[in-house]
């Protein structure tokens, strides 16, 4: 696993990020793939609305983005993109397949990356029999996606990258990972 740890990004930009980090995975994968059509990026999206009682659990469904063949000039335009996507948050994954199945799509549903994103500042920690939840990070776990990548902000933007290592070379990842925080950089 590839690790970065960047500067928070200002309140003012706060709603970019995300964003910033579909084009920038978008990057990687291209670069990892080595493929001229659209990739297939999946990504979780739910949670609890703030304010709502502490419970264990929340809406969460997989959402795909279609990573297109070049990284984005207008972070405006990929915005509006997202929005697309989330029209759609309450259709389940496997009713997308089916329904792109139906169309005569050649996408057999699986993903090229995936890309999970915590906001610290906005989600308070999740607390069980009053002890607060802590993130840990396993190596060697399988990867629902040949390529992953999770960040959090908080204090800090952090950035990891996890790669099928039977499929791509460190040194294919490494650079993958390169193009990834240049196309994160420029936006953010």
């Amino acid at each position: 696993m590839l690790v970065e740890r960047l500067p928070a990004v200002p309140a003012s930009a706060r709603g970019a990020i995300f964003p910033a980090l579909l084009d920038a995975v978008g990057a990687a994968a291209r670069r990892l793939h080595r493929v001229d059509g659209p990739l297939a990026l999946g990504y979780p999206w739910g949670g609890r609305p703030p304010g709502a009682p502490a419970a264990l659990g929340c809406f969460l469904n997989t959402l795909v983005h279609a990573v297109p063949t070049r990284p984005a000039t207008d972070l405006e335009a990929l915005c509006d993109d997202w929005w697309d996507d989330l029209d759609h948050a309450g259709t389940p994954f496997d009713e997308v397949v089916r329904a792109a199945r139906v169309a005569g799509s050649p996408w057999s549903g699986g993903l090229d990356a995936m890309l999970t994103f915590e906001d610290l500042q906005r989600r308070p920690p999740l607390v069980l029999g009053g002890v607060p939840g802590r993130e840990v990070h396993l190596g060697g776990r399988p990867l629902a996606a040949p390529t992953a990548v999770s960040a959090s902000h908080g204090e800090e933007l952090t950035v990891r990258l996890a790669w099928d290592d039977e499929r791509f070379p460190a040194a294919d990842a490494e650079a993958a990972f390169a193009d990834l925080l240049a196309v994160l950089s420029r936006h953010l």
